[in-house]
């Protein structure tokens, strides 16, 4: 029995090389989009101190103004939880049953304040989002954070 050449033995390497190489994996289509950057068009900016979650824990949020005017809002404690369901953003049915007290808060510009939310709702991926009045501005901007998972 005759052994096969060192060139056959590099074409049939080089064909599994691309074979494997070749076969892409499915593509996701149900992943959240991510925020184009931690500073949004308009100066603001909410973030989130870490991108996973144990269910129970709390997320520490930073609300920074950028912008060069002043911004009011509510406290950090009553921003809404959204989740990724079914390709889009709503309004979690769980984990926005929090007592809120309303009072508004003021951003001066390159001010920032904090505040924290217990995300006691089931696994799965989440953001937080606010509302901010920028001076002078006819319409509220909503801020959100990157998406973040709950485990």
């Amino acid at each position: 029995m005759r052994r096969p050449s060192l060139i056959t033995r590099f074409i049939v390497v080089a064909l599994l090389v691309v074979l494997t190489g070749c076969s892409v994996p499915p593509a996701l289509t149900d992943v959240p989009p991510t925020n184009a950057g931690p500073l949004a068009p308009n100066g603001l900016s909410l973030t989130a101190n870490q991108t996973s979650y144990a269910r129970g824990a709390t997320a520490r949020l930073t609300l920074r103004n950028a912008a060069q005017m002043t911004a009011t809002t509510g406290v950090l404690e009553c921003a809404q939880l959204e989740g990724w369901t079914g390709g889009a953003w709503v309004t979690s049915p769980v984990g926005n049953d929090r007592a809120c007290i309303q009072i508004a808060r003021v951003l001066r510009p390159g001010e920032t304040m904090a505040g924290g939310v217990k995300l006691d709702v089931p696994a799965g991926t989440y953001r937080l989002m606010q509302s901010v009045s920028l001076e002078g501005a006819e319409v509220a901007e909503i801020v959100t954070t990157a998406a973040f998972r709950v485990q």
